[in-house]
């Protein structure tokens, strides 16, 4: 089974016990999976790679915003950069926050690890549970 379908299947398996589905498969794991990345669900990530995935592709986007807004609304350096630091710090607080959260849902669902999602061991214990 590749990935997409993975991915797929995960999404709807997370529809049916009643998860949003831009909680399973939030829109940032979307655009990664869009450009080729192959990285698994959150859920499945631990907490400092989803803290490091998360904190990372904010920061640019706020980077990207902060520059265009320095360049065409004419903020100022220093304020640019001040702004920049304390949304900064308030990015890692939310991505370690969100992070945790997803492996705090991931073990309540006791879901295995990604590679070992749908192999046999993993459809066994699921048709246990239905």
């Amino acid at each position: 089974m590749d990935f997409e379908q993975k991915v797929t299947h995960f999404r709807e398996e997370m529809e049916y016990l009643g998860i949003c589905q831009y909680a399973a498969a939030p829109l940032l794991y979307r655009v990664l999976w869009f450009l080729g990345i192959a990285e698994p669900p959150p859920f499945f990530a631990n907490r400092w790679r989803s803290l490091s995935i998360h904190a990372t592709c904010y920061s640019l986007m706020l980077a990207f915003i902060l520059l265009t807004l320095h360049i065409f609304v004419a903020l100022n350096l220093s304020t640019s950069v001040n702004l920049f630091v304390i949304v900064l710090m308030f990015n890692l607080v939310y991505s370690f926050y969100m992070a945790s959260n997803y492996q705090y849902q991931s073990r309540m669902l006791e879901l295995p690890s990604w590679e070992l999602y749908l192999s046999e061991k993993h459809k066994i214990n699921s048709a246990n549970i239905s």
